[in-house]
C-alpha cells in the first residue's frame, strides 16, 4: 500500500469544527474548555490559536479536560480555582487534564492550584490519583526544565510514580537521546507515556520515519519495562524483559 507522506513544514494543522465537547463516557464527563497552543511545534497538529469556552454545567464528580494546552488561555489560575469550586450530587468535583501541563507555562503557584483543586490522574478504575501529566518532546537540553517542574509538583503535593511523561519517538530526537531522557526519568521516579509519531493525523498506522520499525519497537518494549519497574520496583513482565534482551543481542 502507498503511504502518503507530509513533508515536515508542510504539515497539515488539524481544523476544528462542530460545538464544545461536553458528554458523559462511562460515568466520566468529558468536557473542552480552550483549544490551541502557542508553540507551533513541527510535530504537532493543533493550530496556533486561542479559543476558549465558558465552562459548562458539570454533570458528573469525574471530569476529563481534553485541552490541548490548557493553561494557554487567559486567567488559567481563575479557571482552575472555578473548577475547583465545582460539586456534584453534593460531591467535590475531581479533574484529569488528558493531555497535560505544559511546563514551559507553571510556576508554583499554578501547581499548587492544581493540585489543591484536585487535578490529577483517572486510573483504570476510575479512582482518582495524585498524579499529573506534562511533556518533553524536545531535547536533552531541557532537563533542567523538567527537573524544576518535577520540584513543584512534589512540593505542590503530587506523588513521582503517579506522574507520567509524554515522550516522542519516531521523530527527529533520535532513540539514543531518548533513552537517555528515559534513564533520567528513571532516576527521577516518573512514569513515561510513549507518543509514536504518526504520518497521518487519524491514521492508526504507525509508519517508520526519522526511526526504523526495529527502533520503533525495541523503545516501546522499553517504555513498558520502564514504567514496570516505576510501579512495581521490578520487572514484573520477565518475558517482556527477556524478549527486549534477545533483541538487543
Amino acid at each position: 500500500m502507498k503511504q502518503t507522506r507530509l513533508v515536515i513544514g508542510e504539515r497539515k494543522r488539524f481544523a476544528y469544527s462542530g460545538e464544545q465537547t461536553n458528554y458523559i463516557k462511562d460515568g466520566i464527563q468529558i468536557i473542552e474548555t480552550h483549544r490551541g497552543c502557542p508553540h507551533n511545534c513541527p510535530f504537532c497538529f493543533e493550530p496556533q490559536l486561542s479559543i476558549q469556552f465558558p465552562i459548562p454545567k458539570i454533570i458528573s464528580d469525574k471530569v476529563e479536560i481534553n485541552d490541548m494546552n490548557f493553561l494557554w488561555q487567559l486567567n488559567a489560575l481563575d479557571r482552575i480555582q472555578e473548577l475547583g469550586s465545582k460539586t456534584y450530587d453534593n460531591k467535590l468535583v475531581n479533574y484529569e487534564l488528558v493531555g497535560g501541563i505544559d511546563f514551559r507555562l507553571i510556576n508554583q503557584d499554578i501547581t499548587d492550584e492544581l493540585f489543591k483543586n484536585r487535578f490529577g490522574i483517572f486510573n483504570k478504575e476510575q479512582k482518582w490519583q495524585k498524579g499529573i501529566r506534562f511533556a518533553w518532546d524536545w531535547h536533552l537540553d531541557d532537563q533542567y526544565k523538567i527537573k524544576d517542574c518535577i520540584k513543584m509538583l512534589v512540593k505542590a503535593g503530587y506523588k513521582k510514580d503517579l506522574c507520567e511523561v509524554f515522550m516522542l519517538s519516531n521523530w527527529k530526537i533520535s532513540k539514543p537521546e531518548c533513552e537517555m531522557k528515559l534513564d533520567l526519568l528513571k532516576v527521577w521516579g516518573l512514569r513515561v507515556c510513549n507518543c509514536v509519531w504518526l504520518r497521518e493525523l487519524g491514521n492508526s498506522t504507525i509508519i517508520p520515519e526519522f526511526w526504523n520499525e526495529k527502533e520503533i519497537n525495541l523503545f516501546k518494549n522499553k517504555c513498558s519495562l520502564h514504567n514496570q519497574a516505576i510501579s512495581f520496583k521490578l520487572y514484573a513482565d520477565l518475558k517482556r524483559a527477556k524478549r527486549y534482551l534477545g533483541k538487543l543481542i
